[in-house]
């Protein structure tokens, strides 16, 4: 007889707001519920995106049975051709998912992969064993869902970034009716979006947004705006461009990500805007700026990004006036704060007058529900037992507190670490084993994973610096043949430092004096130059540079 005890593991997506990644696993089989990328500290030097530790899964591959998304954020789908790389399942997810999957398809030459459109209409599905009960929610990006999922007996229903807009831009309002119908069936748990927990009352409409654009194109007639969001905000980028039309000025969009993400909604119908609207970068030459709005990437403060490379004054089409508007149109992401004021900086020296929420109301809504949003959610579902997710560890906490006054136990809320396993079981929850969980850093020139030692070299070298030390040697003799050179690069200033250096260098003579019964094992004499020179150069300064001896032949 099968075990019916389902285990749910989130790989990524819990103490993190992003690289989100659940694994749903019975005895034969596992579906994954997103799989998304997360962001580079600013210590990751090289690294471009970060995302999930694939091992569990691919370990147990012949067990995958598919991939369900929520919605079209790359911190819910940006991984999912990395993972294909290792296995080959079907994708399931709405209309306009999977349209921004096959353009990342594309970048990944990944053609044989099966996509499966949802039609969030239908009552319910099934995915191997697991029959899917989706139902619409809102969120700063169209055609989100959530998924009531049933298996073994055992009912979950899992809610990722949502908020409740009885006005969506593009979408239909929440359904409720669903989530009620669900809540009859008395489910066993709840995963639901944590991030807005200590935020008061309730999440207002996107829609609000409209009359900020209004205002900033009927105040500054004349001028030069630029508008900068996220890439996937089609419902945000649609209100932009009805204003635009609205005050007769043509749009252009610039970015390769905000590019391909209004083509891809452009053609399956999301934006409705006319084609004679849009003006190509290369074109702009003909207008004057009064007469075109640019919206563009570059929100988080990415100084590659179209913004960035305008705040730099290197965009080769694009330069900003004496009285531009700039307005960035996003939550920043963690992480991005100081890259962001960075930006803002340059822009306003530039002569800018930069629009952003701390100089300006109603430039960005949450797609997150706030508290209010949340404790509906909880109210209606009804369920045994919570598990908060896509939040920070305390974004979580602040969850459990507020649900919790509904009057459930706090013991049956589970506040888990990435790795750290539910067994779920005829209605009830409990904490499993604990699997050892990393991230996988990717350096985007190569699209490779880079080993963590790696980051940490590169952390090393911009802490503490370089040291070098340039050993000759003749290979006839077995003698050290010459003086030894020790050079420096980001760890003291040669110049103010001779004594140091003077020091060292008598550090490796000595080194190599003790073993020169030894000099034919140049890898033992580096690692002893190495050993020598870090405990000295610490004593001495306080710092750890890395220590590079390279035997000369002379």
């Amino acid at each position: 007889m099968e075990n019916a005890q389902v285990k749910l593991i989130p790989i990524g997506g819990t103490t993190n707001v992003n690289k989100n990644m659940y694994v749903y696993e019975t005895e034969n089989e596992i579906l994954i519920v997103d799989c998304g990328i997360g962001f580079p500290d600013a210590d990751m030097y090289g690294v471009d995106i970060v995302i999930p530790d694939f091992s569990y899964v691919i370990e147990r591959s012949e067990k995958v049975i598919g991939i369900l998304l929520t919605h079209g954020h790359e911190d819910h789908i940006g991984a999912v051709p990395y993972l294909l790389a290792h296995i080959n399942v079907p994708v399931y997810g709405t209309k306009l998912v999977l349209g921004f999957l096959r353009e990342k398809f594309k970048e990944h030459n990944i053609d044989k992969s099966v996509l499966k459109i949802i039609d969030p209409d239908i009552p319910n599905f099934k995915i191997g064993s697991f029959n899917i009960t989706p139902f619409r929610v809102n969120h700063s990006v169209p055609d989100s869902l959530a998924y009531g999922i049933k298996i073994n007996n055992n009912l979950i229903v899992h809610v990722s970034d949502f908020k409740f807009d009885w006005s969506p831009v593009m979408d239909k309002p929440f359904e409720v009716g669903k989530l009620a119908k669900l809540a009859d069936e008395n489910p066993t748990l709840l995963l639901s979006d944590s991030l807005g927990s200590s935020t008061s009352g309730y999440t207002r409409s996107e829609r609000v947004l409209g009359e900020t654009f209004q205002m900033a194109m009927e105040k500054n007639e004349g001028k030069q705006i630029i508008v900068t969001t996220v890439s996937s905000n089609i419902s945000r980028i649609q209100q932009v461009i009805d204003s635009a039309i609205k005050h007769h000025r043509k749009v252009v969009i610039i970015g390769r990500s905000i590019k391909t993400n209004v083509e891809v909604a452009r053609t399956l119908g999301y934006l409705n805007s006319p084609v004679s609207v849009f003006v190509d970068e290369k074109e702009i030459s003909k207008y004057k700026d009064e007469n075109l709005v640019y919206i563009m990437t570059g929100a988080y403060g990415q100084s590659e990004s179209a913004l960035g490379r305008i705040a730099s004054a290197t965009h080769k089409n694009i330069k900003i006036q004496d009285d531009s508007i700039v307005i960035f149109s996003a939550d920043p992401i963690p992480g991005s704060f100081n890259q962001i004021d960075a930006m803002i900086d340059k822009l306003t020296l530039l002569g800018a007058e930069v629009w952003y929420k701390d100089v300006q109301e109603n430039l960005h809504v949450s797609g997150h529900g706030a508290s209010g949003d949340i404790t509906m959610l909880a109210a209606i579902a009804k369920p045994k037992y919570f598990m908060p997710i896509g939040g920070t560890i305390k974004s979580m906490r602040a969850y459990t507190n507020l649900v919790s006054k509904l009057g459930h136990n706090k013991e049956n809320f589970f506040e888990l670490s990435e790795g750290q396993s539910l067994l779920i079981e005829n209605g009830n929850v409990k904490l499993g084993e604990v699997y050892k969980i990393g991230s996988v850093f990717i350096d985007g020139n190569r699209q490779k994973s880079l080993d963590p030692i790696v980051i940490k070299d590169r952390q090393q070298l911009a802490d503490d610096g370089i040291v070098a030390i340039a050993i000759p040697f003749n290979s006839k003799t077995q003698k050290v043949s010459g003086k030894i050179e020790i050079n420096s690069r980001g760890f003291v200033y040669m110049k103010e430092s001779k004594g140091l250096i003077h020091n060292a260098t008598q550090k490796v003579e000595k080194v190599i004096l003790l073993n020169k019964d030894k000099l034919s094992d140049w890898n033992f004499i580096k690692q002893e130059v190495d050993k020598e020179l870090g405990k000295f150069f610490y004593k001495e300064t306080g710092r750890n540079p890395v220590i590079l001896a390279i035997i000369v032949e002379g």
